[in-house]
């Protein structure tokens, strides 16, 4: 099968879910039909290769909701969605003048109002995305099984239920932003990684921008995502291993993705409603000061740090924080730093890696070089990383 069809699959998918959720076919029935009509692809393209392959995708997805929904007692009457064509020619939703953006409309469509907020941002990643439910737990530190049973709750829900996704009317939109943004976010993380392709999550991320210039959450994750676009041809060496941002050669990275991100997080200051990805953007902006005076403000990051806590009180950022601690006043304070944080969080001491990663730092300046090892070899087993392999068996020797 050639190559390209994958990804018209890929880009498929969710369109193709969000017209059968469209059309009255409960989420369950819709997901089931979807991946019926995927694996039908995969064995049929090979050999009698579509026209249309978007096209093929509804239309086989249709049919066999149909027949799910036949075979389901619990399901309504069919008497109404069989009098509906099937739907080879049909434009995916109505045009709205507030979410022009076909893609952007099916983020909206997994934030209705009913389902719990917690839920929104990890249906999206599945449903739309396609992103897996490892995938997904690893973004939220969660196990598998802890992340795949919060999601059958809210699909069974959805179903029990009869929710019928539907897009926000304009007056609806602020307040279903968030999660949108935050399931934007997970699909950039996802691209940097190399899951996906890159640059989708930039291009949505401006775009609900520019649809929304009075939301300065918007803009402010449209400064984080170019901040870090910026930097992308820099952040890996010649043999293929990850560069800590500290140690980039800022001479790879791009003055124009950087000009783009600080407009977007000035425009968003102005609006005076301060945010999680405002304090993040203005965090990477931190680290540009290197382009001006040749070394980041470590304190002010540390500060930057403390306010974007408040916010959003991950253990991602609380490691973040540490290692600016680290640069900010060496080692043996963020091993306090760390020491504290285990003890708050022990579940997550032993198997966060950026935690082991950041004590291996911290030891190998003290000169303490096999504990160092010991932990960067912990941290080796906890990412499935190539780059982040190499890098920390050429940083450690582990």
């Amino acid at each position: 099968m050639p190559s390209g069809w994958e990804s018209q699959i890929t880009a498929a998918r969710g369109k193709v879910l969000a017209l059968l959720l469209h059309r009255g076919i409960d989420i369950v029935a819709a997901e089931d039909a979807v991946a019926i009509a995927i694996v039908s692809a995969l064995e049929q393209w090979r050999s009698h290769p579509p026209a249309n392959p978007e096209a093929w995708l509804m239309t086989v997805a249709w049919r066999k909701a149909l027949d799910l929904r036949r075979s389901d007692r619990r399901s309504s009457p069919l008497t109404d969605l069989e009098s509906v064509a099937a739907p080879e020619n049909e434009p995916m939703l109505d045009i709205s003048d507030h979410l022009p953006d076909e893609r952007l409309r099916l983020y909206f469509l997994c934030t209705h109002p009913a389902l719990e907020p917690t839920v929104q941002c990890p249906l999206m990643l599945q449903l739309v995305t396609g992103m897996t439910v490892e995938q997904i737990s690893a973004l939220y530190l969660v196990p598998a099984p802890t992340m795949a049973q919060r999601l059958v709750r809210a699909k069974r829900k959805i179903r029990d239920a009869g929710i019928q996704p539907r897009l926000p009317s304009a007056s609806e939109v602020h307040q279903r932003v968030p999660p949108v943004l935050d399931a934007l976010y997970g699909l950039y993380f996802s691209e940097w990684q190399g899951i996906d392709s890159p640059h989708q999550a930039l291009e949505l991320a401006e775009i609900l921008a520019d649809l929304l210039p009075g939301e300065a959450e918007c803009l402010g994750l449209a400064a984080l995502i170019s901040f870090c676009e910026s930097r992308r041809d820099a952040r890996q060496g010649p043999r293929g291993e990850f560069i800590p941002l500290d140690d980039q050669d800022q001479r790879g990275w791009s003055l124009r993705e950087i000009e783009r991100a600080e407009s977007y997080l000035e425009r968003a200051a102005k609006l005076q409603a301060m945010g999680r990805y405002q304090l993040e953007a203005a965090i990477q902006s931190a680290h540009t000061q290197r382009l001006r005076q040749g070394s980041p403000s470590w304190a002010t990051i540390v500060r930057l740090y403390d306010r974007l806590l408040m916010y959003a009180p991950t253990a991602g950022f609380a490691i973040g924080r540490i290692g600016a601690v680290l640069k900010a006043e060496g080692p043996a304070a963020a091993i306090v730093e760390l020491d504290r944080f285990e003890s708050l969080h022990p579940e997550v001491a032993d198997s966060f890696q950026p935690c082991l990663v950041t004590r291996a730092h911290c030891l190998w300046q003290l000169g303490q070089f096999e504990e160092a090892k010991t932990y960067a070899r912990r941290a080796l087993t906890l990412t499935n990383s190539e780059s982040e392999q190499t890098y920390l068996r050429m940083k450690f020797e582990a």
